[in-house]
């Protein structure tokens, strides 16, 4: 799900350059919606825009809304969100382009990440949330059949990767006769680890890797499988897939760090999905530093949050008005009672749909 580059030692001035002019793309209509009382009105008009990356996946969008919210509503600080790709990202946060990641997946690109936090300028505020798990998915039915929607298992022994092969017959035929495996988009690190690890388990005979467009491509390629009760095998990590379908992860070798530094075959490690900032943003909005050092959720909230938002066809801010709004008491943990009240307020003008 991270985004791969393989020249990391392109000179960060000609990268900087790149992700100034991407700005003035990306952050027309990018600013937080919604009105403010008349007081944040008066303060955000003398206190600098808080910038968050936005990134090409649903949890960290809807993470930017909670946060943003509370900074836009309790803090009263301009909240605007930057798109970009993870590794531009990174490197725009160490040069203070932008001022916070709600989601750093740092296990799947290791070295860039080491790269990125020995810099003085990035600090970690904390862990978001825990037990993120990434990998090859097919859809429970397919294995244990679903009694409700009247499906019987047609794979009851698929458990791992290893079993792949002896059911590639189920999984539809490319223009090579080859069943079909579903990779992420180009912009993921992720989408380069799957190439390898495609090699590494010799699965070339039976099937092709195909890779997706763009998250949405892969996203649908499930969706429209899952609605029709068809076989499916892909890419995906929680708590975005296990969100919104019923899903088996196929066993792989346990994670090895030799496996996968070398082949990458074995599992992906569990992932700690962290927060981290410019440390400008310590001087620039200290109490805005404080907030995010104390914001924690948990997978079983994330997965609640991002089922809500596929079940009701809402947008990411609709889907953090629902946190704000069911999670109280996780939040007022995160922040001092006069910005808890700030928000409580703000939420009163603008229910969750």
């Amino acid at each position: 799900m991270l985004t791969f580059q393989k020249n990391l030692s392109i000179k960060s001035g000609i990268l900087c350059l790149f992700f100034l002019a991407s700005c003035f793309l990306c952050l027309s209509g990018c600013g937080s919606r919604g009105k403010t009382s008349d007081l944040a009105n008066r303060s955000q008009s003398t206190k600098p825009s808080i910038v968050l990356a936005d990134g090409n996946w649903d949890s960290i969008q809807v993470h930017n809304r909670i946060a943003g919210l509370i900074i836009k509503n309790g803090y009263t600080y301009p909240v605007e969100y930057l798109n970009g790709d993870t590794l531009l990202t990174w490197q725009a946060l160490s040069h203070g382009d932008l001022d916070i990641i709600m989601e750093v997946w740092p296990q799947n690109n290791q070295e860039a990440w080491s790269t990125v936090s020995k810099n003085k300028s990035v600090r970690i505020l904390g862990s978001n949330y825990t037990g993120a798990k990434q990998g090859w998915y097919v859809p429970a039915y397919l294995v244990e059949g679903d009694v409700e929607r009247g499906i019987e298992p047609v794979a009851p022994n698929l458990k791992s990767i290893y079993d792949l092969s002896r059911y590639a017959e189920l999984f539809g035929f490319t223009d090579n006769n080859k069943a079909v495996i579903h990779n992420g988009p180009p912009g993921w690190h992720s989408t380069a680890i799957n190439q390898a690890k495609f090699k590494a388990y010799r699965l070339a005979k039976n099937f092709d890797l195909s890779g997706s467009q763009s998250s949405e491509d892969l996203e649908r390629s499930l969706a429209n499988a899952y609605q029709k009760a068809r076989p499916w095998v892909g890419y995906g990590f929680s708590p975005s897939i296990t969100a919104k379908y019923k899903m088996i992860l196929l066993r792989e070798p346990a994670f090895s760090p030799y496996q996968w530094k070398t082949t990458y075959a074995c599992a992906y490690p569990e992932t700690e999905v962290l927060i981290a900032a410019n440390r400008k943003l310590l001087d620039k909005a200290p109490e805005v530093a404080d907030f995010l050092s104390k914001y924690k959720t948990n997978l079983e909230q994330n997965e609640d949050v991002l089922g809500y938002m596929a079940a009701h066809k809402v947008d990411q801010e609709a889907a953090a008005l629902y946190f704000l709004n069911k999670y109280p008491d996780v939040w007022k943990e995160w922040v001092p009672e006069a910005v808890a009240l700030r928000v409580e307020n703000s939420l009163l003008k603008a229910p969750v749909k």
